[in-house]
């Protein structure tokens, strides 16, 4: 885990890395233009997160089943019966399709034959084995006859294994020719028509239980340090307006879009009885609450990609919203944490902060933000 050491480390060698290259590549960047007739630079930024601005905003996104899955056959051959539609309510263990068991069955009686072979000779060689022993000791048979039994007879038993090993898989192969459903559930798509010759992994119902939902809901950068501290969200779905569900946070995701810069939450929720939410339905968070207390212990949390070292302290650039220039701010890092930098001091909640480019930048210089985290750009 790097410590605040190793980020001052890697910030320094940032400081000189990236005005070097950019002088060297001949950008743009390499040399500020002259403050007269000045163009206004296009930044990205991020709005430091705190509670209120999560509990105020709004997010959207689409319905799905907690648990779905598309089923396959783990085996080719033709369908021979597909017996539920679309709509059809499954549970656990039903059969949902079914291969032509008739090779399968053809290929389990043949090893079973095989097997019933190879447990004869084996008990032959042992028998040849056991009086081999008993004529070797009296001195009727020579050692090399002896050895030769008893080689004979341990070939024979791993033939007995080997046989037993494809008669479990040829059995295992007949049961895979019955699909059945893994919970109790609800048919919704059909991929196959029945009498089809089907391969292996390829997909034949798709099935799910919509007794619980979760949605999917991007959180910018500049809030996502917050989400832990939420206790519950209000969710309303487009189809039902006036029947808002609660929903607890369940995964929060540790790596951002590399589009959107955005992190992926995923809220679960149980609609009550009658309430259908199928998956594909879309919904919105209206309201957060926080858990009772809450509050980020030690400071507040911004993008490693913000931060930037001059001798041997730690700045950011601030974004003035009046003027629209930036200023250098020395902040105090504590830690790295797995959604960036976390700081002692030097920040507010809802300060905007530039989070790329910050080494071609200098004081005063006028910005445009391009795209803001955690509030509204500008």
């Amino acid at each position: 885990m790097l410590t605040v050491t190793d980020v001052m480390r890697v910030l320094k060698v940032l400081a000189v890395a990236v005005p070097a290259f950019a002088a060297l590549s001949g950008c743009e960047d390499a040399a500020p233009p002259p403050l007269s007739g000045e163009t206004v630079r296009p930044v990205m930024a991020a709005r430091v997160g705190d509670a209120e601005t999560l509990i105020r905003r709004s997010f959207s996104g689409r319905a799905r089943a907690a648990r779905e899955v598309d089923l396959a056959f783990r085996v080719s051959g033709p369908l021979s019966a597909l017996p539920i539609k679309v709509g059809a309510a499954v549970r656990k263990g039903d059969t949902v399709a079914r291969l032509d068991p008739a090779p399968f069955r053809v290929e389990a009686d043949e090893a079973e034959a095989s097997l019933a072979r190879a447990r004869a000779t084996h008990r032959n060689a042992e028998i040849e084995l056991h009086r081999s022993r008993t004529l070797f000791k009296q001195g009727h048979v020579a050692e090399a006859r002896f050895d030769q039994d008893r080689v004979d007879a341990e070939v024979t038993a791993a033939e007995v294994a080997s046989a037993e090993a494809v008669l479990a898989r040829a059995r295992l192969n007949l049961d895979y020719t019955v699909l059945k459903a893994p919970f109790d559930g609800v048919v919704v798509a059909t991929y196959v028509e029945n009498f089809e010759e089907i391969r292996a992994g390829q997909s034949i119902v798709r099935v799910v239980n919509a007794d619980r939902i979760e949605m999917v809901v991007d959180v910018p950068e500049g809030l996502i340090a917050m989400t832990p501290l939420v206790e519950s969200v209000t969710v309303v779905f487009d189809a039902f307006p006036e029947r808002p569900l609660t929903a607890a946070v369940g995964e929060i995701g540790t790596e951002a879009s590399a589009v959107t810069r955005t992190y992926p939450v995923t809220l679960v929720m149980d609609p009550p009885a009658g309430m259908a939410i199928l998956p594909g339905m879309a919904g919105r968070t209206v309201e957060a609450v926080l858990k009772e207390g809450a509050a980020l212990e030690g400071g507040l949390d911004i993008p490693l990609s913000a931060a930037f070292d001059d001798g041997g302290a730690t700045y950011i650039w601030l974004i003035d919203p009046g003027t629209g220039t930036v200023s250098r701010r020395r902040i105090e890092p504590l830690s790295v944490v797995d959604l960036g930098l976390r700081v002692a001091s030097g920040l507010g909640p809802g300060d905007l902060i530039v989070t790329a480019g910050v080494h071609s930048l200098r004081e005063g210089q006028k910005v445009r933000v391009l795209d803001e985290a955690g509030g509204t750009g500008q």
